[in-house]
C-alpha cells in the first residue's frame, strides 16, 4: 500500500516490505552501462541472436 504513495521521478527498492530510498547512477556509472550495452548488443547482432538488451531502468512490481 505505501509503495504507491512513492511520487514519481523516486527510486526505491521493496525488500521484505522494507522501502528503500536508492541513489540514483552517477555519470560514470551510466557511461560504462552504455558501453558494455553496446558491446553485448554488437555481439548479439553479430550472432543473428534473437535477444534484446534494456538499457534504462523500469519500475517492476512483483507481488508474492
Amino acid at each position: 500500500k505505501e509503495l504507491y504513495t512513492i511520487p514519481d521521478g523516486k527510486w526505491v527498492k521493496l525488500i521484505d516490505r522494507q522501502i528503500y530510498y536508492m541513489v540514483l547512477p552517477s555519470w560514470k556509472h551510466q557511461r560504462i552501462s552504455r558501453k558494455l550495452h553496446q558491446i553485448i548488443a554488437n555481439y548479439i547482432d553479430s550472432k543473428d541472436g534473437n535477444y534484446e538488451i534494456l538499457a534504462g531502468s523500469f519500475a517492476v512490481l512483483e507481488i508474492i
